[in-house]
């Protein structure tokens, strides 16, 4: 864009991607956060391992939608960056 530093896109590119890939394993964790402790671990123990369980489900749905976010607002960037090189080539 300037001559003060270049923009790797590719690299952009290939960043979005593991986060999108991360964001998907996380998903599977919260898959399986979901399905609960598994049944009966006791008295109390079963209610304490819900409640636990939909804690950390909860934490990596935030985590998920975090990493998801941040590789959308990667791919603007990169989409920005080129659209603002070919102005500049113009």
């Amino acid at each position: 864009m300037s001559d003060g530093y270049v923009v790797d896109v590719d690299a952009v590119h290939v960043t979005a991607l593991r986060l999108d890939d991360a964001a998907d394993a996380v998903t599977g964790v919260v898959d399986a956060l979901g399905l609960g402790p598994g049944g009966d671990l006791g008295p109390g123990v079963t209610e304490a391992a819900d409640e636990l369980m939909r804690s950390w489900q909860d934490k990596m749905s935030s985590l998920r939608t975090a990493l998801s976010d941040t590789a959308a607002e990667l791919r603007s960037a990169g989409a920005a960056y080129l659209d603002a090189e070919e102005l500049r080539h113009e």
